[in-house]
Parts: C-alpha cells; structure tokens; sequence
C-alpha cells in the first residue's frame, strides 16, 4: 500500500500549478499547465489539472494510477458560480480524480499566506480580488468577474491598454511605440483586430500586460497608476471589514506594490506561504 500522498491546486486564470507531497511535508512531485478556471468552463479546467497532475505524478517516479489514489485539494478561479464546483468535479473523475475538495484560489491563498491566521489577501493576476478572513468569518472586496469587476487585474490593464491602442488607430490621440506595439500584439490590421476583439477573454487580454509592464513611458505609468489605486481601493475595503494585515499576491503584485497610495501600504505585509501551501494545510 503506498503512503498517503496530499496534492494541492492552484487553478488559476493563466496558469495552473500543482505540488504532490507526503503527509510529512517532503515534497515529491510538481506539474505545470495552462489556464483552469471554471470561466472556462468544468471540462476545460479539469484537462489543465489533469495534465498538470500528470507532470507531477510522473515527476514523483509514481504510476499513472496513482492519481486515483491522490488526496487533493484545489483552489480555482471563478468558482462563485452555482453548480461549478460539482461540475468540476464530475469532470475530473474520468482523469482519474477523486478524492477532491475544492475551494476558490483566493481561499487557499489566504490561507497560506497567513499559515490559517486572521489576515487577507489581494490577488493581482490574471483577474484581482481582495479576500480575507477575520474571526472565522470570510471578507471579500471585488473579484466578481472581468470586464466589469477584477479591477487592477492584468486582464484590466490590457483592456485599457487595448482602448488606448484602438484611439490610436483611429487618429482620436496620438500614436506611440506603446500604443503601435499593443495594435500589432492585438493583430496589427483592421481586419485582425476585429477578430482578435470577437474572441478575446480575460487571459488574452492580460497578455497585454506585459507591454505596459515593460514600456516604461507615460502611457504606461498612468495605467499602472490607475491599477494601483483600484488594488489601494479593495486593501481599504479589507480593512473596512476587519482585516488590518493583508498580503499582496500574483504576478503583478511586486510592481503594483510601488504603485499603491500611501493609507494602503501601510496595512501590507509579506505573505508566509503560497496558494498551494494553503490548500496542502487545509488538507492536513
């Protein structure tokens, strides 16, 4: 009989991480796929973390039935809505999972990065949300879904970045290298943008993001600025709620840091774990 073995799941808007480990902590196998949120719909992200257990399973030296075996615990983006988390689920049973328990990604971050404590967290990704938990009870500001919430998020600065661009293009404000090479990422001809704007989701438009991470002029400062202030806004809301330590987690989280008003930093600290620590911890 193999020994009992925990995995933990983070599935988020761009990318979905795992990390299988014994009951005692040692860490054996990691795997790595691409977007897994239930936005996408059951089957979608049960395939990413399939494939990302796969990886991990494979990289522990296990057998591919050992994922029939596995103890888990998954955090996922986009979970709010009724009726997803049994979809998930369902969906996961012909990949061989099983025993599964499956929270929303801003529970099993706060989680970790308060190692179970009272505290919260902003996360700065793909989407934003600000989630914490205070006297046993969960306080949330935002997340409530892309275009018209998750505000600071990567998926917000592309869009903005995507207007801005599209003004370009249509002679409303000047053109720069900035708003040239967002038109080009987006398609670069009339004809290519509009089919590009059809299909575009969340995770395509905070592909962009990078551009404004790495432009350096004013365009770009302005829209992390405004990140910036919407991201101060949900540490605010957080506090409002009770929640006076808060961690700031994501890709984006270090640069917006430097962007947040000064009420804001004043409550943030650095996160303990991660997202995937969380959910092994809820699981122990």
């Amino acid at each position: 009989m193999r020994e009992t073995l925990l995995m933990g799941v983070d599935a988020g808007g761009s990318t979905c991480r795992v990390r299988i480990e014994t009951a005692g902590g040692r860490i054996v196998g990691n795997g790595r796929s691409g977007p897994a949120t239930l936005r996408l719909g059951g089957i979608a992200a049960a395939a990413s973390i399939a494939e990302a257990t796969r990886q991990a399973v494979q990289e522990a030296g296990l057998p591919a039935e050992a994922i029939s075996e596995l103890r888990v615990c998954i955090g996922i983006a986009s979970s709010e809505r009724p009726g997803s988390i049994d979809e998930l689920k369902t969906a996961l049973l012909p990949h061989g999972i099983k025993d599964v328990v499956a929270v929303s990604d801003a529970h099993i971050a706060c989680v970790g990065a308060h190692k179970g404590a009272d505290g919260g967290i902003i996360i700065i990704g793909t989407g934003s949300i600000g989630y914490g938990l205070a006297g046993g009870q969960v306080r949330r500001v935002g997340g409530h879904g892309f275009p018209t919430s998750d505000e600071g998020s990567g998926a917000f600065i592309g869009l903005h970045a995507a207007r801005l661009a599209l003004a370009a293009a249509d002679g409303l404000i000047p053109a720069t290298s900035f708003t040239d090479a967002v038109y080009a990422s987006m398609g670069g001809s009339v004809a290519d943008v509009a089919h590009w704007l059809a299909r575009a989701h969340a995770t395509d438009y905070a592909a962009l993001a990078p551009i404004v991470v790495n432009d350096g002029g004013p365009q770009a400062e302005q829209l992390l600025q405004l990140a910036g202030s919407h991201i101060g806004q949900f540490a605010m809301g957080l506090v409002g709620k009770g929640v006076e330590k808060i961690a700031l987690i994501g890709g984006l989280a270090p640069l917006i840091e430097t962007h947040l008003p000064l009420d804001a930093k004043a409550h943030i600290v650095d996160a303990q774990a991660g997202p995937i620590d969380g959910a092994l911890l809820m699981l122990r």
